[in-house]
């Protein structure tokens, strides 16, 4: 039962899934794609975001996403509002979150924007720590990678159909539904 405790503030509780693309990885990129649904897997929030600086060539191999779609794309002080509304007072489940967090971090700091308390902080959780965590590993670094696309491979889940934030969201949708359905399993609950 102990493996499961991390996954214990989201199971069985409604929270959000958010996952964001990037222009780059280092101190000064940006998010250029932010997706939220709800635990369910319903669309709250899918947006592409115009940044400030043009894309990295190791994001544009990544993610497709190109400069040319991004020209007509909102920008981020534009959707911040629609965004903080959903996420303020949700459990949001991120995978490497560490990451995302930072990204809308820079995201926030590089519009000149008021970078709400909350975020960073409690109501976040990192889906990829807490599947490191539930398959037994006592211990776990934000700096150790495991792509989502192995956990859904190993779970024998759905593979991500698409290099995209929302893609992303429903691979973790996937994810901790079958984890649940695992906990309720070893609790003797059935499915």
């Amino acid at each position: 039962m102990e493996r499961f405790h991390s996954f214990q503030a989201i199971l069985f509780r409604k929270y959000l899934v958010l996952s964001t693309k990037a222009n780059g990885i280092d101190q000064s990129a940006e998010l250029v794609e932010l997706a939220i649904t709800d635990h369910d897997g319903h669309v709250l929030f899918n947006s592409l975001i115009k940044p400030e600086q043009a894309l990295h060539s190791g994001a544009l191999h990544r993610h497709r996403i190109t400069n040319s779609m991004l020209d007509t794309a909102p920008s981020w002080p534009d959707l911040w509002p629609a965004v903080e509304a959903l996420i303020k007072d949700d459990i949001c489940v991120m995978w490497h979150a560490e990451f995302h967090l930072r990204l809308m971090l820079q995201t926030m700091q590089r519009n000149q924007l008021k970078v709400p308390e909350r975020l960073g902080t409690e109501g976040f959780f990192c889906a990829m720590r807490d599947y490191h965590l539930w398959q037994g590993s006592d211990e776990y670094s934000a700096k150790q990678i495991f792509p989502l696309s192995h956990a859904l491979e190993r779970e024998k889940l759905m593979a991500l159909q698409q290099p995209s934030a929302l893609g992303d969201c429903m691979g973790i949708v996937s994810l901790t539904n079958h984890i649940e359905r695992q906990q309720k399993i070893m609790m003797g609950l059935g499915v």
